[in-house]
This record gives C-alpha cells, sequence and structure tokens, in this order.
C-alpha cells in the first residue's frame, strides 16, 4: 500500500506543487490585501478576517490540484489497464488516500501559513487609537473561542486549522466520486465549488447561515453563543449524505463502475 501511496502522489504532484504555490501567495497576499481599511486590535485579527476570503476559494484548492488526474486515468483507459495488476479496491484505497490526505494538507498550509506570517512576521496591524482598538478587543473576545485568539493564539490558528483540514477531505471526497464516475473534467472540477456556493445560498435564503460549510470553515463570523458542535458537523455530514446518494445513484442504479468510459 505505501508503494502505491508514493506511486499515486507522483502522479499529481506537477500540478500539485503549482496548486501549493498558488496557496502560498494566496495566503500572504491576503493579508496584505486587508492590512488596510480595516480596525484590527491585533494581527490574530487580521488572520481571522482572511478567512473570509479563504472560505470562498478554499473548494478549489481541496479538488482543482488533485482530483484532475483520476478524470484522465480513465480517459485514456490507464484506470482499466492498473486493474489488471492491482486489486480494484487496494487501488482506489490508495487513490482516495491520496487524493484527501493532499487536499488536507494543502488547506492546512495556507491557513497556518498565513497565521504564522500574521503573528510573527507581519508588522504590527493594532490601532493606535485606544477607543477603536477597546472596541475591536472586545468584538474579538465576544466571537467564537475569543479568549483563544487573545491570549493563545497560535493553538487557536492550529486547532482551526485542522479543522479546515477535514473538511477539505469531505470537500475533496465529493470531486473525487465525481471524477470516478462523470467525465467532463471541467464539470468534475467545478462542481465541488458550485454544490457549496449553493449550499451558502441556499442556508442564507432560509436564513440559517449558520448552518452552512461556510460558517463552520469561518468561525471568526460566529459569536460563542451562536456556536455549538452539531452546528458544525450539520453540513460536512449532508455532505457526506451526498456521497452516498451520488454513489448509489451511479453504482446501483445505473450500474457504471470507474473502469467505464
Amino acid at each position: 500500500m505505501s508503494y502505491l501511496i508514493k506511486l499515486e502522489f507522483k502522479k499529481i504532484q506537477p500540478i500539485y506543487l503549482i496548486g501549493l504555490i498558488v496557496g502560498i501567495i494566496f495566503a500572504v497576499s491576503t493579508l496584505f490585501f486587508l492590512r488596510e481599511g480595516y480596525v484590527y486590535a491585533n494581527n490574530m485579527d487580521l488572520w481571522m478576517n482572511t478567512g473570509d476570503l479563504f472560505t470562498v476559494v478554499f473548494p478549489l484548492f481541496a479538488t482543482i490540484p488533485i482530483i484532475w488526474q483520476l478524470v484522465y486515468e480513465r480517459k485514456y483507459h490507464y484506470i482499466r489497464y492498473m486493474q489488471t495488476r492491482i486489486p480494484k479496491k487496494k487501488y482506489l484505497i490508495a487513490k482516495w488516500l491520496v487524493s484527501s490526505g493532499s487536499a488536507a494538507f494543502i488547506i492546512f498550509l495556507i491557513s497556518f501559513l498565513g497565521l504564522f506570517i500574521a503573528l510573527y512576521l507581519f508588522p504590527d496591524v493594532a490601532t493606535t487609537d485606544s477607543t477603536l482598538l477597546e472596541q475591536a478587543e472586545a468584538s474579538q473576545l465576544s466571537g467564537f473561542g475569543g479568549y483563544y485568539t487573545l491570549n493563545h493564539p497560535l493553538i487557536y490558528g492550529i486547532v482551526v486549522s485542522l479543522w479546515r483540514s477535514v473538511l477539505a477531505i469531505v470537500v475533496n471526497s465529493l470531486g473525487f466520486l465525481l471524477a470516478a464516475y462523470i467525465k467532463n473534467l471541467f464539470v468534475v472540477l467545478i462542481s465541488p465549488f458550485v454544490i457549496v456556493q449553493l449550499e451558502n445560498f441556499i442556508t442564507a435564503v432560509v436564513g440559517r447561515s449558520d448552518l452552512s460549510l461556510s460558517y463552520s470553515f469561518f468561525q471568526s463570523g460566529l459569536t460563542s453563543q451562536a456556536v455549538s458542535i452539531p452546528k458544525y458537523l450539520i453540513s460536512p455530514v449532508w455532505i457526506v449524505l451526498l456521497i452516498v446518494t451520488i454513489w448509489i445513484y451511479f453504482a446501483k442504479i445505473k450500474k457504471e463502475t470507474i473502469y467505464d468510459v
């Protein structure tokens, strides 16, 4: 299995490295972009506000640099050739482990790198106006994990980055399943992003934005009173249910396999 995992990672490596570079540029540029025109209590406050932009694009980072490879393997019949050499189940598990693990890493890297730069390398962005500073700190303290954002920002940021990695695995798994059954590369790459944005729109329309994946990903949009574990889990769970539904449709109803092209 370890050999298969190494082999699968080598396949996605060129495009994945480009994705990592773009992610690093994104992490740094958002700090500079949001530095001006806002009032911050501290640099942690700045990093937390970058989550607004990150929430929008994270499904793209979690899928595009990775799942394209499965589409091409099916298109050029490579995956059909591999089934004669490696057990199907073992091969697919290795591919999914690499896919989901790579998604988790790139999202964690973007999140944590922005945190590290903001805390230790970026100039101090705290407002010098004492009244505004007091208001900004009070606002930060009232938010989810406010005590930790003020007193233990690194620990808070690591935990948030790890949770974002979990959400990346869920979104990537959705893209992986679509790549296993759909031939159109553009549809495969854009669908997870569209589904996440559609979910955000629907929950906003019905007045329950706190149940969306965006709120689960972007913690600074919530107050401490609005947060609960069930709310955090609802969106990932429904996406898992969507994955199961799609699999049932293709595998059980249409009787398709990933080896069909």
